[in-house]
């Protein structure tokens, strides 16, 4: 985390953002999307299904410009890593050729040790058709990782695993995060997800999203067990309760959202 005087690593301000509709009617996505990002923090972005986080990362990610707004200082300043629900990777590229594009200037040694570390060497050659779903996802992993970024954005980043892959994988992404000081904007539906490893959650509101709450989590990680784990639930679920959304799934092991809504 920053100390207190240091400037945000990031500030958003997405005034508002509109798509044209069916009979050219405006579609109100965000309005008045407001938050900043610290160095080395992790924020969460939790809203029902539809509310516009994809959107919102979207803009962040310099993806989107048509918008009313700025995300300031602009974006292209900062080294990016991104981790998509889909792994998107280069299908007739190999595992080593994927994580290359993106970091042509990576040594050797720099790059067998994200490889080991995310159990990728016997894969380096194999293509991504070739991959497991999880093996596909640690390869973006490992993609989004060997740029050492800034910023690093996680959309779902963990869906579609096993839980004991899933642990597994995030433990080894929030670490390097941490330990390299990398910002972290993930969206995600899990809350057990988001209050394990987050140090903010912000609740946004259905279309057109804002922040509703914005939930601290001031405890170190090592600190985060069981105990403190059900305490912040129901912390959670009376600030989230408050907002009159219902509430999002519980549960790590699925990994999957539970409710339609969110």
């Amino acid at each position: 985390m920053r100390d207190a005087g240091e400037p945000p690593l990031l500030e958003i301000n997405i005034a508002s953002k509109r798509y044209r509709g069916a009979g050219r009617v405006d579609l109100d996505v965000i309005k008045d999307l407001r938050f900043s990002l610290a160095q080395g923090s992790v924020t969460c972005l939790l809203g029902p299904s539809g509310c516009g986080k994809t959107t919102a990362l979207r803009i962040i990610l310099g993806l989107d410009r048509k918008f009313e707004g700025a995300v300031t200082p602009p974006v292209d300043s900062l080294k990016l890593g991104v981790v998509f629900q889909d792994p998107r990777l280069l299908p007739w590229r190999t595992v080593e050729e994927n994580i290359r594009l993106a970091a042509p200037s990576m040594s050797p040694s720099g790059l067998e040790d994200i490889l080991q570390s995310l159990g990728l060497s016997d894969w380096r050659a194999h293509r991504p058709g070739e991959l497991s779903v999880g093996m596909a996802r640690r390869a973006a992993v490992a993609r989004a990782l060997s740029v050492e970024p800034d910023l690093l954005v996680l959309d779902e980043a963990f869906v579609s695993l096993d839980e004991r892959g899933a642990s597994v994988l995030r433990q080894y992404v929030f670490g390097v995060a941490r330990a390299r000081g990398t910002a972290i904007l993930m969206v995600t539906h899990n809350i057990d997800e988001a209050l394990r490893h987050s140090d903010r959650i912000l609740v946004l509101a259905p279309r057109p999203t804002h922040v509703l709450e914005s939930f601290e989590l001031a405890a170190p990680l090592v600190a985060r067990d069981a105990t403190w784990m059900e305490t912040q639930r129901r912390r959670f679920e009376q600030v989230v309760g408050a907002t009159g959304l219902p509430q999002p799934p519980r549960a790590i092991a699925s990994n999957h959202a539970t409710d339609p809504f969110w």
